[in-house]
This record gives C-alpha cells, sequence and structure tokens, in this order.
C-alpha cells in the first residue's frame, strides 16, 4: 500500500490521502473560529454512504487560556458518538449534530476560540461530501 497526498482541489480545502488505491481514501480538514456561530463541516453526499470518521474540537477560553479537546466517530447513517472529552479548567464546547445530512457544530459562547478537524475514511460506499461554510474548510 502506497499513500500519496493529494492537494485539496479534488475534496474542497482540505487533504484526500489515497490509501487503497481506487478502493478506499481517507480526507482531511481543519477550521477556525472565534465566537458565536452555525456552521456545517460537510454535507454527506450519499444516503448509501458505507462510511466512517471522526471530528475533533480543540478550544481555548480564558486568560491565561484553558483547554480543551473532545473528539467524535461520526458514521455514514448518520451516527454520532462522543468518545473522548479532557478538559483542563472550565471551556465551553460546541454542540455538534447531524441536521439532515448536514454535520453541523455550533457555538453559543462569544469568547471562545475553536478548531475543528474532519477525518473521512472512504470504506465501501463513499461519503461523497462537500465541505461546508466552516470558517477555514469552505
Amino acid at each position: 500500500m502506497s499513500a500519496s497526498l493529494t492537494p485539496a482541489g479534488l475534496v474542497g480545502n482540505g487533504y484526500q490521502v489515497d490509501t487503497f488505491g481506487d478502493s478506499g481514501h481517507k480526507a482531511y480538514n481543519v477550521g477556525n473560529k472565534r465566537g458565536a456561530g452555525s456552521y456545517t463541516l460537510f454535507t454527506r453526499g450519499s444516503s448509501s454512504a458505507q462510511a466512517t470518521g471522526e471530528v475533533i474540537i480543540h478550544g481555548i477560553y480564558g486568560t491565561p487560556s484553558n483547554s480543551r479537546i473532545t473528539r467524535y466517530i461520526i458514521s455514514g447513517n448518520l451516527g454520532l458518538q462522543q468518545v473522548f472529552d479532557s478538559n483542563l479548567g472550565s471551556v465551553p464546547v460546541p454542540s455538534l449534530a447531524w441536521n439532515g445530512n448536514d454535520l453541523e457544530v455550533v457555538n453559543s459562547n462569544g469568547s471562545l476560540y475553536y478548531c475543528v478537524e474532519v477525518t473521512l475514511h472512504g470504506i465501501g460506499n463513499d461519503w461523497n461530501h462537500v465541505w461546508g461554510n466552516f470558517p477555514g474548510m469552505s
């Protein structure tokens, strides 16, 4: 198996890592934001996606800043499960939820700085995703 890194032109502003030739790949994207808002991370383009992925939300809050990291797994059938959360101080975390075929992040705290990483694994029927409007991903 050889891995190659393909520039973002094929999958938005992220990167696509081809790990299994034509039978599978991994797409990655990251963006960051300060303040409140509601954003789409990506849209699932295939209702028959047999795929998996993860979303990691990093947050900093306060001066000097406290830190938080929250990790989720997602599935092609619109599954979502938090699998890790570690908080150094009192740092709010934006909410993450499916809204139809859109995976959305919502933050109501105007003082929170946060970064979102999305990794999509195409195993079987692909996500056929389109990156959303989250700053840095669109």
